[in-house]
């Protein structure tokens, strides 16, 4: 009776996840540091975070949070860039119901959105400042998140700074409102981005592979 080989559906396994993991790429970026002089959030950092996920090329998902806000604290605009070389008007965004709110306004344009500090940026996401029944004010604890597509689509497209002439460049910034004792400071916020930990195709095409190799070692050993 044939009976399968574990080798073989091992390599089999590891070449289906190749070409399932091909496309899903993200990074993060994490709001951590005060750049304009304001005040500073009183949670742990990062207080904020935005992950940029190719779900297929074409389709990225961008998820908002806001974990590490604390008491009155809320975000109310949040800035990115864009590759220069796309049409950013060219972006569809889809609100995902699974989220917890959408924001007011999603807005597009080259270079059109200044963030504190003189910074252009090519995305603008504006949410609540009020805090009324029916409020999506972006309070701590909070996801928004939004498929975008456009053709040829990855997440790497969106790892671009915002300008700021003269004198420097940015990431992404945010707006943070509500800060401090009496919920009257605010700041603008940045930060860095962490890759996500995504099994690099590269590393399972070799597992497949090798799997593949000593199934047929196997096989040469008994036919010899």
């Amino acid at each position: 009776m044939n009976r399968f080989n574990p080798l073989l559906v091992s390599a089999l396994c590891a070449l289906f996840l190749v070409a399932f993991q091909a496309d899903a790429r993200a990074f993060t970026i994490g709001f951590d540091h005060e750049y304009s002089g304001g005040e500073e959030p009183q949670g742990s950092t990062p207080w904020l975070t935005a992950e940029f996920a190719t779900q297929s090329v074409g389709s990225v998902l961008l998820t908002l949070a806001s974990d590490n806000l604390v008491d009155e604290e809320f975000v109310t605009k949040w800035y990115f860039g864009f590759n220069p070389a796309k049409n950013v008007n060219n972006l569809n965004f889809a609100w995902q119901a699974g989220s917890d709110l959408q924001a007011n306004s999603i807005s597009t344009g080259q270079d059109s959105f200044i963030a504190g500090g003189g910074y252009r940026y090519d995305l603008l996401f504006t949410y609540d400042t009020s805090n009324g029944p029916s409020s999506n004010r972006f309070e701590t604890g909070l996801i928004s998140s939004y498929l975008i597509t456009a053709p040829g689509l990855v997440e790497e497209d969106f790892n671009f700074f915002g300008i700021k002439p003269i004198d420097g460049s940015l990431l992404a910034s945010a707006h943070i409102q509500g800060i401090g004792p009496d919920a009257e400071g605010s700041g603008w916020v940045t930060g860095d981005t962490n890759p996500s930990a995504v099994p690099e195709p590269s590393t399972l095409l070799l597992l497949g592979l090798g799997g593949l190799g000593l199934l047929a070692r196997d096989r040469l050993r008994r036919r010899g």
